[in-house]
């Protein structure tokens, strides 16, 4: 029997539940093998499966950085905590209010504006990412 309030829907429920799941998810190779798959099957870069309890635990993944499973972001950080409600249509991350502070997006930006110094021997200029 489930006492009032602790159930999967109540916030306290739901953190109860991800501590309970994050002990065997983490690193989960049945996990891993999803995300190659949604890489495979949906063509995208990289793909990662997250708890959303207390903060955004991701659980297993594919293709992303070292060191990202296993890792936590508050929930006011978190893309996955801002989709969980349903479908978000943002046509720019970085200049839509409910995104532009997270911190992929913040790294997407750094990254486009970060200098490029290429060796004079390869013959390359200079130049920006964008």
């Amino acid at each position: 029997m489930v006492e009032e309030g602790t159930g999967v829907s109540s916030p306290d429920g739901r953190a109860v539940a991800v501590r309970r799941l994050e002990e065997t998810a983490v690193g989960s190779p049945a996990l891993r093998r999803l995300a190659e798959l949604v890489v495979r099957l949906l063509g995208a870069s990289a793909a990662r499966i997250s708890l959303l309890g207390d903060a955004e635990t991701v659980v297993s993944g594919a293709s992303l950085r070292p060191g990202l499973v296993g890792g936590q972001t508050p929930l006011e950080l978190s893309l996955a905590a801002l989709v969980a409600d349903g479908p978000l249509v943002v046509g720019d991350a970085g200049q839509d209010p409910r995104t532009a502070h997270l911190p992929p997006v913040v790294r997407a930006r750094s990254a486009r504006a970060s200098a490029c110094r290429w060796p004079a021997s390869t013959g390359a200029r200079s130049g920006l990412w964008w």
